[in-house]
């Protein structure tokens, strides 16, 4: 499949398969940069998986594979919003909560290599439980699934929401 969408992406921006000098892979969780994997990952159930080296096989490419909120802050400070500052914080939401910081222009990662991973950061420690096994991270709160799952609480018990769509018309 990874090889596929590469050389679909080739063919539709009309690249050359030979200028490719390798890939970047960016994946949720705790990465494991000198053993090039990932070391785990709550929301996909991944320990110890070498993600890295199935890409790199499968495309026979040098690939390199770095925590996707780091992947997402770099790309805000090269391409992006963060373009020109030498300090930045990156926050992502999705399945989960991600969090990279940048530090004169280069990614800290930290003794863990889990450096700005804020999702897991506990916020209420009577809270909810989180994918993580933990309580009360702040994932469990604002990630898009646990929004979901809030709101969803919240219709049970008879709270109003308010949708873009119904809101737009109220005067």
């Amino acid at each position: 499949m990874v090889a596929e969408a590469t050389e679909e992406t080739l063919t539709r921006e009309g690249g050359v398969r030979e200028h490719v000098v390798g890939a970047g892979i960016g994946c949720p969780g705790s990465i494991d940069r000198s053993r090039r994997l990932v070391r785990t990952t709550s929301n996909l159930g991944w320990v110890d998986y070498p993600i890295r080296g199935q890409i790199a096989n499968v495309l026979q490419l040098p690939t390199v594979l770095d925590n996707d909120a780091n992947c997402a802050t770099y790309a805000e400070w090269w391409r992006g919003a963060g373009r020109g500052v030498e300090h930045l914080v990156g926050i992502t939401v999705g399945t989960g909560i991600g969090g990279g910081v940048m530090l004169g222009g280069k990614i800290m990662r930290g003794a863990s290599g889990s450096a700005g991973e804020v999702g897991h950061t506990t916020i209420d420690f009577n809270g909810r439980r989180c994918s993580c096994g933990n309580y009360g991270c702040l994932e469990a709160y604002a990630s898009g699934p646990s929004i979901a799952v809030r709101a969803r609480e919240g219709l049970e018990v008879g709270c109003q929401v308010c949708s873009h769509r119904t809101c737009r018309r109220r005067p």
